[in-house]
């Protein structure tokens, strides 16, 4: 479409500036010297002139001026303007007489030049007037004709490439193809379903053409008020979805392996280890004895393994401190088994003289006495000595073994009214010798 509108826009510049020369005006205006031979040759060289400016324009066949004294200017591809179709040059001149001064691009057309080598050709026409001096009206005085290739236009446009039996045609104003894959049917009416697809106001957008579904599109140009229409069969089309279906599917896979991937090192690298030293800080607080803190293992140099570092460093630090904990803790317990055993061995001396005492006083008086009654209470008083002293060595002796550890223990429920009763029992009678009171109730 923007390269059609670019060559169309170029010939109409062309026509302008042809139309717009003085002395090609004051020439055609001027009916009596128009038919001067010198006049027309001259008229001709400036036309040239004019196509020299526009050499880059190809597909230019000819430009034909008509005047209405039938005169005629030609400049094109033969030199042989003898064999004219006048009935194609008046029609097309009282066609372009209903525009006005405008440019009309009349379609596709038979060259009005029949010794031309294009036999058909892209005609567009305008129409030169001057003001009657007298009438002051508007009067038409010749007709330009610019013939354009249609080989060039379909050499350009058979290039594009839409797909598998999909194609587009061009069409003028008229209905005419101006291109089509088909070159036979350039200069043909389009089919009349797709004519009356483009001038409905809500067109279809699927047709069936020659038993296959199409997809229909198409553009208007604004300059020439031609056509472009595309026709892309549905199966074609189908097929492009299918494979970019396939290539989304597997961009959409890669994706998906990608992101798992990254998701993946990134739950290794970075989620793990901070779960982990998560985990291991929360066992830390449990301050529990059984637990031994340990150090979480560090992979690479990253922020996260520098965190792991310093988590390794503060558990390190956590443990020195238990240890040293534990020492303060084991040295308070041998000063406190110390002061304990102080105290004891205190107590054992002064509970160990006592009856040692006794033992030596009846032992005296046992010497000094005959009496056998006396004997036997004072060797009975020894006696009871004997069993407090021996009560003091075993009870230093287990001591001694709960101090070592080498005792094993079986704990087990007591009644402990039992217990005191058993104690009561053994110190009655010291508990009244001493004129104490004791009771159990």
């Amino acid at each position: 479409h923007n390269y059609l509108d670019l060559q169309l826009g170029q010939l109409e510049s062309l026509i302008s500036n042809l139309s717009g020369v003085d002395e090609i005006r004051e020439v055609l205006d001027d009916v009596d010297t128009a038919s001067d031979t010198y006049t027309i040759l001259s008229t001709q060289a400036k036309i040239g002139y004019i196509l020299s400016g526009y050499s880059h324009l190809q597909g230019l066949v000819s430009i034909d001026i008509f005047t209405v004294g039938n005169i005629h200017y030609h400049v094109g591809d033969t030199l042989n303007t003898q064999n004219l179709r006048t009935d194609i040059k008046d029609r097309i001149f009282a066609e372009v007489l209903e525009y006005d001064d405008s440019i009309v691009w009349v379609g596709v057309e038979d060259n009005v030049n029949v010794n031309s080598a294009f036999k058909k050709v892209i005609t567009a026409a305008k129409v030169l007037y001057k003001v009657n001096r007298e009438t002051l009206q508007q009067e038409p005085t010749a007709l330009f004709l610019v013939n354009y290739s249609l080989d060039h236009i379909y050499d350009h446009f058979s290039q594009v490439n839409l797909g598998t039996n999909a194609y587009f045609i061009v069409i003028d104003g008229k209905g005419r193809m101006i291109y089509h894959p088909d070159k036979s049917q350039i200069g043909q009416p389009v089919d009349a379903i797709l004519q009356q697809t483009i001038t409905v106001p809500n067109p279809p957008s699927v047709l069936t053409l020659d038993n296959v579904d199409m997809s229909v599109s198409f553009v208007r140009s604004k300059l020439s008020n031609w056509t472009i229409i595309s026709l892309v069969p549905i199966e074609t089309m189908t097929a492009k979805t299918a494979v970019i279906l396939r290539a989304t599917i597997i961009i959409l896979l890669v994706s998906f392996i990608t992101v798992g991937i990254v998701g993946w090192f990134y739950n290794r690298t970075v989620v793990q280890p901070i779960q982990e030293i998560t985990h291991r800080f929360q066992l830390t607080q449990q301050e529990t004895d059984s637990h031994t803190p340990e150090h979480v293992v560090v992979h690479g140099s990253d922020e996260i393994a520098e965190l792991g570092h310093w988590f390794n460093v503060f558990m390190d630090v956590l443990e020195t401190r238990k240890k040293a904990e534990d020492q303060r803790l084991k040295l308070a317990v041998e000063r406190e088994k110390m002061q304990i055993l102080t105290h004891f061995i205190t107590e054992a001396s002064h509970e160990f003289r006592t009856p040692l005492s006794i033992i030596s006083s009846n032992a005296y008086l046992i010497r000094k006495t005959t009496d056998p009654d006396k004997r036997n209470k004072q060797t009975q008083r020894i006696e009871e000595q004997v069993k407090n002293v021996t009560k003091l060595v075993e009870s230093l002796t287990l001591m001694t073994k709960l101090d070592s550890g080498g005792e094993d223990f079986v704990i087990s429920n007591v009644n402990l009214n039992d217990i005191l009763r058993v104690i009561y029992y053994e110190l009655e009678s010291e508990i009244h010798k001493k004129n104490l009171d004791c009771a159990l109730t």
